[in-house]
């Protein structure tokens, strides 16, 4: 598995867990894995852009999809 694809990955279990803003997720995956604030932004955009997550009030969570 790819690193981006190892990202995208965390970033789906984190939102299993509870939804998060952004700032939380990037947070939370730099200091639990050491990813850069930019790339888990490229992350979260592009499981956004693919329809996985979605944006609500502030807080990202898992689509039903």
């Amino acid at each position: 598995m790819s690193d981006p694809d190892l990202l995208k990955e965390r970033i789906v279990e984190e939102l299993e867990r509870e939804r998060q803003t952004h700032k939380s997720l990037r947070l939370t995956l730099s200091e639990k894995y050491d990813y850069s604030e930019e790339a888990v932004s490229r992350g979260i955009s592009t499981l956004h852009d693919a329809g996985v997550i979605t944006h609500d009030q502030g807080f990202f969570e898992l689509t039903n999809n």
